[in-house]
């Protein structure tokens, strides 16, 4: 951080977060010019994660030859090919970006309308969780950016 500030002096400098878990933010580092952090509060998507198999979307579902889950195979249009015979479009995606085949194979053949009804169906058990989580990072950036004397910037994020 303390090498791009000095080549670049007219550039604030800062690092990029997800899940500003506010216990975690006084670790941050010093010298960061803008407090930026990404929300990703999961809630009900998470549960769609672990009832189709995918943990929490960035671990590989388990090699069994029960994946995709039942309640994965209900939500796939007719046309997607099986597991097996699935490969990305482009093959460096999982490598570049860390994101497992099977999160992969669940977003590209999955039926949009299911996969959202399921949402639908399932957020009300996961409404209050999830603003209360959301509450908390707003009022612990805000606190940190005041505290830092710095702008605080919500990059993308998502609300399961």
């Amino acid at each position: 951080m303390k090498l791009l500030q000095a080549r670049h002096l007219d550039i604030p400098v800062t690092y990029s977060l997800g899940e500003p878990w506010p216990g975690e933010l006084h670790d941050l580092p010093e010298q960061a010019q803008i407090a930026h952090f990404h929300f990703y509060v999961y809630g009900v998507l998470g549960a769609l994660y672990e009832a189709v198999g995918l943990g929490h979307g960035t671990e590989a579902a388990p090699e069994t030859a029960t994946w995709p889950t039942p309640e994965l195979a209900a939500m796939l249009r007719p046309d997607a090919p099986s597991f097996a015979d699935y490969q990305p479009d482009e093959p460096w995606r999982p490598a570049a970006t860390g994101i497992p085949r099977e999160l992969f194979y669940a977003h590209d053949w999955v039926d949009p309308d299911r996969w959202d009804l399921w949402l639908y169906e399932n957020y009300p058990a996961h409404r209050q969780a999830m603003r209360d989580t959301l509450a908390g990072w707003v009022d612990s950036v805000a606190e940190f950016a005041r505290r830092r004397a710095v702008p605080a910037v919500l990059g993308e994020g998502v609300v399961g």
